[in-house]
């Protein structure tokens, strides 16, 4: 039996353990490549779960979850797909069955041997007179894939990437100016400063545009491509009790081409949210505002007037992106309503409602995503993004995947004028869990859990045990890993990976919770789960402060409300509201009190009364929140590690780090867990 095949385009080398496809290679264990082979030699057939078991386990007990994980490494290297199962599908109660095409590599050789040369001295018979005939289909099919490959389309399938940007710091938000000719982007100079750079597409020459830095919201040409505007926001510090400044700015791109330009501000210091500008026709610029919490309207800056006028807005639905085609002039709107589903609307510059779809999520997509939309050049479909990659998003709410190339954590995207490339950002990050004792809490003598090139984070301690476990983008996804002494082994092996990187460990310390596609999966030390189904989409795992009951974090009205996860026997489940919205993050305090931290920036202890505990408010940075024997720990956006003893009423700090430091996620009677970043980039990239 050969060591090298082909699954349709594919191929497979057992001998070096890997699958190539488009010079991309994912390198897999023996035992999933095993049972790849025997469902290549029976392709079409169904291979029972035994037939399986049976050779390529001999003689070894194992589980069937172990043949699953196997199947589900196949998928993700195949790009496949659970639910609709274009490579690998599964047969209930039977088995499984490879329908693709299998071809073995020495059939190709022995093919190619056997083949007779063509003997050009030989007259060519009678019948080849009408050869011409026989060459026409093949002259169309050149002549349309020509066509495809030089014409603007909607499905075009890209070939190749180009790096765009290779600087240290971070680039996003870039667009093409509408000649195509030029790059213009947003690079980072600090925590959320920067400034708005142009790249030469033909001679590769960067020049910076804005004069001062600010925190830009990203831009919109003007339909002749002189000028660009954006929003910006008055300060990056969340909450501040300074009134909110917003801005709508324009920036004159050939003036700026030559030197550095000062912006024009033309809708100033407004203390409602102005976000996400766009050129319209006649020097308009739409832009979304917030009317109330979590409801936004669509409204346009007119010139001649200097005043806003409202353009759209749906009380049912939270706006949260919206692009504009000139070349179809139509505007495309993405919502979410109450119950997290996701729309997208198409209206036209009077604000008329031309048709309304539901965005038609994956199974594997969380709700939680974001469909932030550009218009193609023919202003016929948009592309977005989510976790798991780059979309076209049709107006009938149809996600179709982009190839990548095998590049992963891309978003952003923005196609170029032509139709034929496209651009987008990439993230790039080294992140390490490390541990810092109570007798010195400085970074320098801190121990890295478990050394990695990739992002790892969220570490906690195993309650009255040794085990470490954390989230890691190590193996391509967000999986659970987990650190005993000197061995560190991947625990979870889950479809996709998880949804966040919050978890939370049993009391008993036997077991841990985290988010998979919406629902709440508790995974064993052992790799054993069980998924627990909920009425409404899980967010957040906050804390597991009871034998059978969770504090976890859902989305209701477009808030984030609190609640009490019961669970219960075969994978129900008891969902308890505890009346608290928009929260931040929470960890139980005791059995009757549970300490909250609020997007406003406060913070409560609720339970037999409720406390507001002022000295920490603005205290609680992202959600850096941690509750260890009636204290209450923290880390605030100066980086700042402080506790409060709530008996005492007193608050300490207890040590200062850079910003490299990210995040508090654990404390018990040895020290703290912190994540430090060790590198950290967005790049711009280009696919033809």
């Amino acid at each position: 039996m050969s060591q090298q095949f082909w699954v349709n385009n594919y191929f497979i080398d057992i001998k070096r353990n890997q699958i190539s496809h488009q010079q991309q290679q994912t390198p897999l264990a023996p035992k999933a490549l095993a049972v790849l082979t025997i469902l290549a030699q029976h392709a079409g057939e169904v291979v029972s779960h035994d037939a399986l078991m049976d050779a390529v386990w001999p003689d070894t007990v194992v589980t069937p979850n172990t043949l699953q994980r196997c199947i589900a490494q196949l998928r993700k290297a195949f790009g496949d797909d659970s639910k609709h199962q274009a490579f690998i599908k599964t047969h209930a109660k039977q088995g499984y069955s490879l329908e693709a095409a299998v071809s073995w590599d020495e059939e190709k050789v022995t093919v190619a041997a056997e083949s007779t040369p063509v003997d050009s001295s030989r007259p060519a018979p009678k019948y080849q007179v009408n050869n011409l005939w026989l060459l026409m289909p093949m002259i169309v099919l050149v002549v349309i894939v020509a066509w495809w490959k030089f014409s603007p389309s909607s499905n075009h399938q890209f070939t190749q990437v180009n790096p765009l940007t290779a600087s240290d710091e971070k680039e996003t938000k870039a667009r093409y100016s509408p000649d195509g000719k030029y790059l213009v982007f947003h690079r980072f100079q600090a925590t959320c400063e920067h400034h708005i750079w142009a790249k030469d597409l033909t001679t590769q020459q960067e020049f910076r545009l804005t004069k001062e830095p600010g925190i830009f919201g990203s831009h919109s040409w003007s339909q002749d491509g002189t000028q660009i505007t954006f929003s910006e926001k008055g300060s990056c510090k969340r909450p501040t009790s300074a009134p909110a400044c917003w801005r709508i700015n324009t920036l004159d791109f050939s003036s700026a081409l030559a030197q550095p330009q000062s912006v024009v501000t033309r809708l100033d210091c407004d203390e409602q949210r102005n976000a996400v500008a766009r050129y319209l026709p006649h020097g308009k610029i739409a832009m979304l505002r917030e009317t109330a919490p979590h409801i936004n309207k669509l409204v346009v800056f007119d010139p001649r007037d200097n005043q806003l006028h409202d353009l759209y807005i749906d009380e049912k639905r939270y706006i949260y992106s919206y692009d504009y085609s000139f070349k179809s002039n139509l505007i495309a709107i993405t919502s979410r309503d109450a119950s997290n589903n996701h729309y997208i609307d198409i209206v036209n510059l009077d604000g008329d409602l031309l048709s309304s779809a539901p965005i038609i999520r994956r199974p594997q997509d969380s709700s939680y995503e974001f469909y932030n939309v550009h218009f193609h050049p023919q202003g016929k479909h948009l592309v977005t993004d989510t976790a798991l990659g780059l979309f076209s998003l049709s107006f009938e709410g149809e996600l179709v995947p982009i190839n990548t190339l095998g590049h992963r954590h891309v978003f952003d995207a923005n196609y170029h004028p032509d139709g034929r490339r496209i651009v987008a950002s990439q993230l790039a990050g080294d992140k390490d869990s490390v541990a810092l004792s109570w007798n010195d809490l400085s970074m320098e003598n801190g121990r890295v859990i478990a050394r990695s090139n990739a992002i790892d984070s969220g570490a906690r301690r195993q309650p009255a045990g040794d085990v470490i476990t954390f989230m890691s983008l190590r193996s391509g996804s967000r999986q659970l890993w987990q650190v005993e002494g000197e061995k560190i082994t991947q625990l979870s092996m889950i479809d996709y990976g998880y949804s966040n990187d919050s978890f939370a460990w049993s009391p008993d310390g036997k077991n841990i919770a985290a988010v998979v596609n919406d629902h709440v999966s508790v995974i064993s030390l052992y790799g054993e789960l069980q998924q627990y189904k909920t009425p409404l989409a899980i967010e957040f795992v906050m804390d597991w402060d009871a034998d059978d009951s969770l504090i976890v974090s859902a989305v209701k009205n477009n808030s984030a409300q609190l609640y009490r996860l019961r669970l219960l026997p075969e994978g129900e489940s008891e969902l308890i509201a505890l009346k608290m919205s928009d929260v931040n993050w929470a960890q139980a305090l005791n059995v009757s009190d549970i300490v909250v931290s609020y997007n406003n920036g406060e913070v409560w202890m609720h339970g037999q009364q409720d406390k507001h505990l002022t000295v920490l408010d603005g205290q609680v940075f992202k959600q850096n929140l941690r509750v260890f024997e009636g204290k209450i720990y923290g880390l605030n956006e100066a980086r700042q590690l402080w506790r409060y003893n709530i008996g005492a009423n007193q608050f300490d700090i207890l040590s200062q780090y850079s910003t490299e430091v990210t995040h508090l996620s654990d404390i018990n009677a040895d020290g703290i867990l912190v994540n430090k970043v060790i590198d950290f980039k967005k790049e711009l990239i280009e696919f033809q």
